[in-house]
């Protein structure tokens, strides 16, 4: 795709996206097929810029349209409020500029019905809310033709929640039924995973 043209230089970019397929699985079986949603994604780009002018296009000139991406991937994998906060201390090695946004990501309540053989049916139910997502983009460039953008989107925050509810209609006293649920998010890993594939990105070959 192309770029908008900046200072008499043209960018062309190679964009790809990529999804922790395996993280979003393990995700989807512990929750029993209820949370279905891209939770770890990596994007790369290869910025091939043409023009007069290639050396005026900086880092700091070339990280405004790539956090533009990466913000408009973040709102198709339906994160909203998206806003810009402070970069975290853990960065690509390669990067010269480093933009980070967090936002929202909504899920939905969990409610299943159980017979028990005493107090009959009763419901278990985990209430929906927002999970906050972080994103970051990187820009650098290794010569004054070619440039680079590498970054990605990962939960912020582990999930850890639990309900209880009552088998004998009381929940101060008697018997209760606890449901938690833990989804191992590891944000912490997450952004390694990220920051280790930027470290990675190189130019493409042509095949």
């Amino acid at each position: 795709m192309k770029m908008q043209s900046e200072i008499g230089t043209t960018p062309y970019v190679s964009f790809r996206t990529f999804e922790n397929v395996a993280f979003r699985e393990r995700v989807k079986n512990l929750t029993l097929g209820e949370f279905d949603s891209p939770l770890a994604k990596f994007f790369a780009a290869h910025i091939d810029l043409r023009g007069y002018t290639t050396i005026g296009a900086t880092p700091e000139r070339l990280v405004g349209p790539a956090a533009a991406e990466l913000k408009a991937n973040m709102r198709q994998s339906g994160i909203k409020n998206i806003r810009e906060v402070e970069v975290g201390a853990n960065t690509p090695d390669v990067a010269k500029q480093t933009r980070e946004y967090e936002g929202e990501f909504h899920y939905e309540g969990f409610s299943d019905t159980m017979m028990h053989e005493k107090a009959g049916e009763i419901t278990l139910k985990l209430d929906g809310g927002t999970l906050p997502v972080r994103g970051f983009v990187s820009t650098w460039k290794v010569n004054s033709g070619t440039g680079f953008a590498a970054g990605g989107a990962y939960p912020a925050e582990s999930f850890q929640k639990a309900s209880t509810t009552s088998v004998t209609g009381n929940e101060s006293v008697g018997l209760n039924l606890i449901l938690s649920a833990d989804l191992g998010l590891q944000p912490t890993k997450r952004r390694v995973e990220i920051v280790e594939l930027a470290n990675s990105v190189t130019i493409e070959s042509n095949s």
